[in-house]
């Protein structure tokens, strides 16, 4: 759905968004997870004995763990070991369900991209994301060094990288896969909960800041980890069997449904994408608006949407972030005579849009929607501009290539996520 068929709701306060008494998981779909470990140094065509034991004994870890935990992978995920490019290019692309791909190994820059290190050679991680059909939801998480100089094309698709450079990890095993493991794990205590909204779903986002606090002391050359993402929402990894004992509640999106039908396409939308339904080039997300304005105020007066949340409440918004992953859920108040847009996910960043109030109209409007939205979270202006930009959302076809025409090139983001290029220093 586009933003020019944006969808809201009128939404009373009272009962906003109904909150079930359980604290079951939700439905599993079907889903691949891919474990690829190679024990190849790079450079070699020939395995690494003492690392090929450590990394047996991490992927062992992960798959017995993924098998007690997820719910929607098959009871036992066989891990592929030290595959030809070709031969691991044709296993993901015989794939038609959303995938979790995960490698462990070694990798290092080529050619000025990130790639992996095989027996017949280096093989770009751009090739791997691109071997995967369209259509479906992904996401590539590589446990090696240097793995974050890549340009994600596929749509609603994320890269992880362990880290930018090599790192020294010596005996004490990969750089993130112990990390990983426990905090697939997500026990009731920890100082960050992996399914943070306790909706029953795991996604890369989730896994990513759950793992991150995890990771060893590894002397001058720590890894440091990076998610980049070509799509509007964080990705759906995996359906937990059980919540967390700390997880009471947990909201309904049918409850939301019954209560305000008019938010139904955007819960269905909402369910193919957590099913794994992929968008498509272009795609922009629902936007669910929700005022600020008091009872009465005339904030929207004529222009006012044909559905709006109308609340004072800030859990109202909040409840709806959690319970969402793909719609935009946006604040609009009346600020000191200024019209004030916010993301009610992150509510500490600055406004995505202030205004006169009298300008709401092409706020409202599809083409200006769409426009603040593109503009909220593209690069920023300015000098740095010149030499680095940083993408928070989708990077268009006409951006990519006004990019190349200027000399740019995909490059680690100094920030955890994102994605980001640089123009290369001559001297």
């Amino acid at each position: 759905m586009t933003i020019g068929a944006a969808l809201t709701c009128a939404l009373l306060a009272q009962g906003a968004c109904a909150i079930a008494s359980n604290a079951q998981a939700g439905p599993s779909v079907p889903r691949r997870v891919l474990v690829v470990a190679a024990s190849i140094p790079c450079g070699s065509s020939h395995p690494d004995q003492d690392f090929g034991k450590r990394i047996e004994k991490e992927t062992t870890d992960l798959v017995d763990t993924l098998a007690r935990v997820a719910a929607d992978f098959p009871p036992t995920a066989p891990v592929l070991w030290n595959p030809t490019g070709p031969e691991l290019l044709a296993n993901i692309a015989n794939t038609n369900v959303p995938l979790w791909f995960i490698y462990v190994g070694h990798g290092q820059i080529s050619s000025g991209r990130s790639a992996i290190c095989l027996s017949d050679g280096d093989q770009p991680i751009e090739d791997i994301v691109k071997s995967l059909p369209a259509g479906m939801t992904a996401s590539f998480w590589f446990n090696t060094c240097s793995s974050a100089v890549v340009d994600v094309l596929r749509f609603d698709t994320s890269v992880f990288s362990a880290s930018t450079e090599p790192t020294s990890t010596k005996e004490l095993g990969t750089p993130v896969g112990e990390a990983l493991t426990r905090a697939i794990e997500d026990r009731t205590g920890a100082s960050q909960p992996t399914d943070m909204n306790c909706d029953g779903i795991v996604t890369d986002a989730e896994l990513f800041m759950a793992a991150r606090p995890l990771l060893p002391a590894y002397g001058h050359k720590p890894p440091r980890p990076k998610l980049r993402r070509q799509g509007w929402a964080e990705i759906p990894l995996f359906a937990v069997r059980r919540l967390r004992s700390d997880c009471p509640t947990r909201i309904s999106h049918d409850n939301i449904a019954n209560l305000h039908p008019a938010l139904s396409p955007v819960l269905e939308r909402e369910r193919r994408y957590r099913n794994g339904e992929a968008g498509s080039e272009g795609d922009t997300p629902p936007i669910v608006w929700v005022s600020k304005a008091r009872a009465g105020q005339p904030l929207f007066g004529t222009s006012r949407p044909q559905f709006l949340i109308s609340s004072v409440r800030d859990e109202d918004e909040r409840m709806l972030a959690q319970a969402t992953l793909l719609p935009r859920i946006w604040t609009i108040s009346d600020e000191a005579g200024q019209l004030t847009v916010k993301d009610a996910r992150d509510p500490g960043r600055s406004p995505i849009w202030v205004g006169p109030i009298g300008e709401i109209k092409s706020l409202f409007d599809t083409q200006g929607a769409r426009n603040t939205l593109l503009r909220a979270f593209g690069p920023r202006s300015g000098p740095q501009a010149k030499l680095d930009r940083r993408f928070s959302r989708p990077v268009s076809e006409e951006e990519r290539l006004e990019l190349r025409a200027n000399g740019f090139v995909p490059a680690a983001c100094k920030e955890e996520s994102g994605q980001c290029y640089s123009k290369p220093q001559t001297r």
